[in-house]
Parts: C-alpha cells; structure tokens; sequence
C-alpha cells in the first residue's frame, strides 16, 4: 500500500519531529491495526501546535520498508548541532530467532523478516551518526523495549545499570511502550476504556495537550515529565505493559512543549474560604519529591512557579512507636502527638520534620502537628496567606507565601526560622536540622540559619539550580545540567557527590547522608546512609525521601519501599496502602499522600 506523507523542510526549524506510523500490511500474518494511524495524526497535531510543541512535523503513513528508512535518513541527515528533534513510530514490532528487534513496515513478510523489516539497531545506527544535540526516540511497539536492550547486543535484563546500554549518542531519550518481553496494547484491549488509540501514546497526547504533564506548573513539560504521566495514564487503564525510559548522554532536561493553562482543582469539602489553589510543597531534609517525578524545577523568567501540585488527597502516617497506621490514627503519642489530623482532606503537600508534620492544603491552609516544644507545630496564621510551600525542619518550619515572602516559626536559636532580606522571589525551600534554605527564581541559593558546618554559606557561584535539599548540616543543589554540588558538613562523606550522581531528577538529603534519583529511575546514595535494601535492584523509582535514618521510595509499579532504622516502626508500611502520591520521611515516623476514590 502506498506511503502518504506531509512533509515539511525541517531545516527552517530547530524543533522537528517525524512521526511514522504502519496500520495496515500486505502479509496477512500481521493483524491490521486501527491504532497508529489515528495515534499519528493526533500526536503530530500536539506537536505541531503552536501552542504545545511548535514542532515542524513530518508524518508518514504505512510506508514500505525502504520508504521508512529513506524517510528517516533523510530527516536524520538534515539535522544541525542544536537541533531538538523527535522520531516517534507506532507499529507492529517483532522479533526474530535471536531475539532482534524489526519495525513492521507494509510490504515486511514475516518470512523473510531480515530482508524486509527495518531492524532497530539500523535506527540505532542512524541514530548515532545524527548531529542533532537532543534527541527523543519514542517507540509505541511490542517488545520496544528490545530497542534499548539491543543497543550493546545484550540480552533483555533491563534492569541493569544504563552505563552498560549507554550509546554513544548526544543527549538521547528513549521512550518505549513496553519492556522487551511485553505487548504493546491498543485501547480497545482495555476493558472500558474511552481511549481507542494506543495506551501509552494516549498517555503522552493526553499529557501534552492537558497540560496535566506540567506538574510543576512551569508553563512548559520536559521528556520526563510527559513520559511519566504516560506511566500512569497506562496504569489508570489496567494494562500490563511497563514504559521504559533509556538516557543516552543526556545533557540536563530536554524541554518537550509548552503547557496550557488548566482549570484548577475544586476545594475539599467544607472548606475555608477559598484564595485559589496551591503547589505542592517542598520537604526538608527528610523529604521526598512530591511524588512522581521528579523534583527538578528549571529557573523561569517573569513568573514564580511553585512546587509540585499533587493531586488533592488525605494523608496517613505511621512510625513513632506506633505498631500500625491505624493505632497511629487513633492513638495520642507519649512524646509529641503525631496523630495524623481527622477530617484532613484536599492535601496537595506533605512535610516531616524531626518530631512534628505539616500539611498543604488545596485552599492555601497549613496543617500542623506533632511535638510542639518550639512552637514548631503551632502555623502563625495571621502571617500566613495564600501559601504555595511548606517545609518541616529538626524543629522548624517553612511556608512561601502567595507574596512571595517566607514566613518561618519553631526553633529560632540558630536564626533558622527568621529569613534574611536576601531571600526574595523564592520558588522552593527547604529546612534542615537548624539551618534552611531558598531557591529563588534567579536560580541561585541563599541560606540562613547555624553555620557550625559552613551549611549557611552557599559556594561562591553556585547557580543554575533548578532544585534543593537540606540535611542535618549540609546542603544539595541540583542544576539544570542535571548535576549536582553540595557543602556543609562531611563527616560521613555525606556532601563529596561521587561520580555516579549524574543525571540526576531529584535529590534528598537525610540525617548524615545524600540521596539522588537518576533519570533512569535509579537511585544513589552517598554518606552514612541507611541500609537494608539494594537499591540497584530497585528498578524504576519514581520517588524518594530521606529520613533522619530511614528513606522511603516510591517505585514505578505504584510499591512503597521503606528501608533503614526501624526503631520506632518507621519503615513498617500499612499493608494495603495504594494511590500513593507522595511520601516524606521524618525523624522517626512516616507520611504518605494518597489519592481519595
């Protein structure tokens, strides 16, 4: 069948997609599909819209083979060094005897599959002769995630560490659909579902053109960010296919589209009079990236964004001497009350402290509890208004105001809870043990509080930082290169980043120790840090949180894990604890925020 095409000259633009999609085939083995055509043309309809992805897009319809590969190394010869450029396809995907992958085109026999088919590591090839810096490779196939599997011949283990699959690519993403072992399904494979395109890619569109996908609220959605709104798009669905996602040098965040401005969430029930939603807040040392994702948040110009806004939800706590959740939801603690609020609903934040919580509401309202010594679980209303961050220290507080100004309160000897001057437009913050910290929009830090360390006193040029963390006496910064700096106290090692910290989303800092969670969904851990679990072995996370001397991590499959001192029961997770959107660990007890049916 022939090809039909729209094609554009994509040297005008530095943005440039191909999309290729293959419905229909001549050999009757391979079923027709209803999915990829539609899939294409609403997925280059997103990209070429100027309001999303301003992309100049070329689409190319149930091409035969050789016009597959003649279509993508034409594109792939006219890229330029600085190029962005996306090559999405959607097909049937096959693999052979040796466990090859090929791209179905429309004249491919499965008889003859090597000289028919177009064999992933021919587009793994052209791939790396591409001088296009940026580089998104999304593959809406069965068995795509052989793509990555096969790019060092190895076999499908796809949790092994991405070193060894790395290219040698300049700052490639894959994306993939599914593991190599997996299918790939289309919507009418989903029991009820509305959806009558493929999954995973109806996750994508759906991201992009919602904007749901820009959970920072920064007016635009990274590669990550629509990819990981996918994973739970498939998830929602029931479908038992696993996104991957494969970094081949990637330098920093690779900036997929704008986002559109969204109705925002309605207030919980009885609520207080409302001023507008709120983002999700920021946690201190003992914190977590409010759930998935990530906690980059790229510097913005002429605008403050926020934290990360979760979906509203309820919180539930257990740690503290408490033998379960419900015991801790019930029961009034000998040292300090960490008795999770009744009735506490429309949470959007979370934040643990040493021996005290706060919680974010969707109406700008700041929750407090737990021990009180310091006042530190006591929100001087009046001076709160409009909050957009929260952030629970040793025995202080944080909140950004809808301002722009940071109100402190709790333990103030070491002047940590009394921001200085120099902390203006702050767009994250951050409470360690008797030191904070700001990011402001500039993206550079300040600091204030105990200097014992040097935690207060910020490296001299630190900037482009893009997210930060504070332990008990030291700092993080992540920057936009996706590396990372730290400072303060070294006795355990804790502030020297080794080399593996690259291609960082997301930091935490913990009692003595650091935590950074890779692109990859990988995390390392530097300093006197907890044991108990291999963390190599924990594929996909999505989210962590250092604790005084516990962490949490939030896996891709929706799996708490908790490891490290469980003394008080900390890392004892409620069986049966689902719709997890965020998690914090504090001094000796757990939060998570959970998603209300």
């Amino acid at each position: 069948m022939p090809a039909t095409a729209l094609t554009f000259d994509i040297r005008r633009r530095s943005r440039t997609a191909l999309v290729v999609a293959t419905s229909t085939y001549n050999d009757p083995a391979f079923r027709r599909l209803r999915a990829p055509a539609a899939d294409a043309a609403d997925f280059a309809a997103v990209l070429a819209d100027p309001a999303i992805g301003d992309f100049h897009v070329t689409s190319l319809i149930d091409p035969t083979g050789p016009q597959m590969k003649v279509a993508v190394d034409e594109y792939l010869a006219q890229s330029a060094v600085g190029d962005l450029l996306v090559v999405y396809l959607s097909g049937h995907g096959v693999r052979d005897a040796r466990g090859r992958l090929y791209f179905v085109a429309a004249d491919t026999s499965q008889s003859r599959l090597a000289a028919t088919g177009v064999e992933a590591s021919w587009l793994q090839d052209r791939l790396e002769e591409c001088d296009a810096t940026q580089q998104v490779v999304i593959l809406d196939c069965c068995f795509s995630g052989a793509f990555a599997s096969w790019a060092k011949g190895g076999a499908d283990d796809l949790s092994r560490d991405l070193e060894e699959l790395s290219g040698h690519g300049r700052g490639r993403i894959v994306l993939t659909a599914s593991r190599a072992t997996e299918y790939s399904f289309e919507g009418h494979a989903v029991p009820g579902a509305a959806i009558t395109g493929s999954v995973f890619t109806a996750g994508l569109i759906d991201g992009l053109r919602s904007g749901q996908a820009d959970t920072y609220h920064l007016g635009r959605i990274s590669v990550e960010d629509a990819f990981l709104h996918a994973c739970q798009f498939v998830r929602r669905h029931g479908v038992k296919q696993t996104p991957q996602r494969w970094s081949y040098g990637a330098e920093g965040r690779i900036w997929l589209a704008h986002s559109r401005p969204r109705p925002t969430s309605p207030p919980p029930a009885n609520p207080i009079p409302e001023t507008g939603p709120k983002p999700a807040a920021t946690v201190d040392e003992r914190q977590v990236a409010d759930s998935p994702p990530v906690a980059r948040r790229p510097r913005q110009q002429h605008r403050t964004p926020g934290p990360r806004l979760a979906p509203p939800g309820t919180v539930i706590g257990w740690g503290g001497r408490n033998p379960s959740v419900a015991r801790a939801l019930a029961t009034g603690l000998e040292f300090g009350r960490l008795v999770v609020p009744a009735g506490l609903l429309g949470v959007t934040a979370i934040s643990a402290g040493g021996r005290h919580a706060l919680a974010l509401t969707v109406d700008g309202t700041v929750h407090c509890w737990g021990e009180n010594t310091f006042g530190q679980a006591r929100a001087p209303l009046r001076r709160l208004s409009d909050v957009r961050a929260i952030a629970a220290g040793g025995a202080h507080s944080l909140a950004i105001c809808g301002d722009g100004s940071i109100v402190g309160w709790g333990n103030n000897n070491g002047r940590q809870a009394k921001p200085p001057k120099t902390a203006s437009e702050p767009i994250d913050i951050a409470a360690g043990g008797w030191h904070s910290l700001a990011l402001l929009k500039d993206g550079t830090v300040t600091a204030w509080g105990d200097n014992h360390h040097g935690q207060a006193r910020v490296p001299r040029g630190l900037a482009d930082v893009v997210a930060i963390a504070a332990g008990e006496a030291h700092c993080l910064a992540l920057h936009g290169d996706a590396t990372v700096s730290a400072w303060g106290s070294d006795e355990y090692g804790q502030s020297s980043v080794p080399a593996t910290a690259t291609n960082v989303a997301a930091l935490a800092a913990g009692g003595s120790y650091s935590m950074a969670l890779r692109v990859d969904g990988r995390i390392v851990t530097w300093g006197r840090a907890p044991t108990g679990l291999d963390t190599r072995r924990l594929e996909g996370a999505l989210a962590l949180s250092a604790g005084e001397s516990h962490c949490l991590a939030l896996s891709h499959d929706g799996v708490l894990h908790a490891w490290g001192d469980n003394t008080y029961e900390q890392c004892a997770v409620p069986h049966g604890v689902g719709g997890i959107r965020a998690v914090s660990a504090g001094g000796v007890f757990s939060l998570a925020l959970i998603a209300v049916p």
